[in-house]
């Protein structure tokens, strides 16, 4: 479905005006929150909520992420209002499982000798460009890692 068609279901009735329309104040809030306002250490653990009568709540992946951003709350709500945001109060509530996209730590894969020998006859046989260069840093790393 493209982002018309979505555009145009989204507004066929006014329950759904105000849904789209809310969900897309939440993405300007959270833009926002993540851009200029909240900490980096903070932000990487938290997220915007709802903003419900001037209240924005805050969702954080655990009590010592939640306790970090209740520290901040002043400076938070300021930095909110300066930047047009009309909140009044902010909470903060633990989500556990907030963040389930964690990052893995990134391993070096090994290819094994019938892939390496393929990547080095194709290799061998391009003509000078990018995709030769990025086979020979390939191969090279490769080599690094079997020694």
């Amino acid at each position: 479905m493209t982002a018309q068609k979505a555009s145009f279901f989204l507004s066929t009735t006014e329950r759904l005006q105000a849904l789209a329309q809310a969900a897309g104040r939440l993405l300007e809030v959270q833009k926002v929150y993540l851009g200029l306002v909240a900490p980096k250490s903070l932000a990487e653990f938290s997220k915007v909520g709802a903003l419900e009568h001037g209240t924005l709540i805050l969702l954080a992946e655990n009590g010592a992420i939640a306790a970090k951003l209740r520290q901040q709350l002043p400076t938070l709500l300021s930095k909110f209002q300066q930047r047009g945001v009309q909140v009044n109060a902010i909470r903060v509530e633990v989500q556990a499982g907030l963040r389930r996209e964690a990052k893995r730590p990134a391993h070096d894969k090994q290819i094994d000798e019938t892939g390496l020998n393929s990547l080095q006859r194709l290799q061998s046989s391009l003509e000078e460009g990018s995709l030769k260069e990025a086979l020979e840093k390939l191969l090279a790393h490769q080599h690094r890692q079997t020694k």
